[in-house]
């Protein structure tokens, strides 16, 4: 018996001595939000700086594509089928953009840390705000579209017409001018969100690249770990 005792204790010490693979940390099914990771090795590190950095690039040559496209569909006023194609333009390419977005939110995801989670909640509050500013340049578009077509109404109708009084000529006037101060004013409202959302996407740059600078330092006191 005593023998036994005794193998089983040098058995136990072996174990100790020989823990075999770390036990990676189980996420808790009873929390919505995931745990963190505990260490990230060289290969993933890598890895993930990699895709990011590819990421970034890709998703700051979409958001130009879409700032050029909104400013253009913001100042179009010249004909319906220019309106309507940059209408069209301003769909793909913000479209486009939230897709790269979206992966960059899952990107972050993966990290599991305090910083990639703010970055998320910081991404889906600048994907709200896009969404919302695309459907006014749009909306305003559609409006100089309609203000075109009732133009073009009002002048179709005083050219059939044999008699014009100044009073009516004075109307067709007024109403064109006030089609393009619309045209104008939207336009001018377009441009202040065009540079709202600069300043916004400005703003996520820089804490990105804070971002990173922590993502960095943190990376260089494991590998001295």
């Amino acid at each position: 018996m005593e023998s036994h005792s005794s193998a089983g204790r040098d058995a136990e010490e072996g174990d100790l001595g020989n823990p075999g693979p770390p036990i990676q940390p189980q996420e808790d099914q009873g929390s919505s939000r995931p745990q963190r990771e505990v260490r990230l090795t060289q290969r993933a590190l890598e890895s993930y700086d990699a895709e990011k950095q590819d990421l970034d690039a890709r998703i700051q040559r979409a958001w130009d594509r879409v700032e050029a496209d909104i400013s253009e569909a913001a100042n179009a006023s010249d004909t319906v089928a220019s309106i309507h194609r940059a209408i069209q333009r301003v769909k793909v390419s913000s479209s486009s953009y939230k897709l790269l977005a979206n992966k960059y939110i899952s990107l972050l995801m993966k990290m599991k840390t305090d910083e990639g989670l703010e970055g998320v909640r910081t991404q889906e509050n600048f994907l709200e705000l896009l969404d919302d500013n695309v459907q006014a340049v749009i909306q305003d578009a559609i409006d100089r579209v309609e203000g075109l077509r009732e133009t073009r109404s009002q002048h179709s109708v005083s050219s059939r017409s044999t008699t014009r009084s100044k009073g009516s000529a004075h109307s067709k006037t007024s109403s064109t001018s006030m089609a393009a101060a619309q045209a104008r004013a939207a336009a001018e409202a377009a441009n202040a969100r065009i540079a709202y959302m600069a300043e916004e996407e400005a703003m996520l740059i820089e804490k990105a690249r804070i971002q990173e600078e922590a993502n960095i330092a943190t990376a260089a006191a494991w590998r001295k770990a």
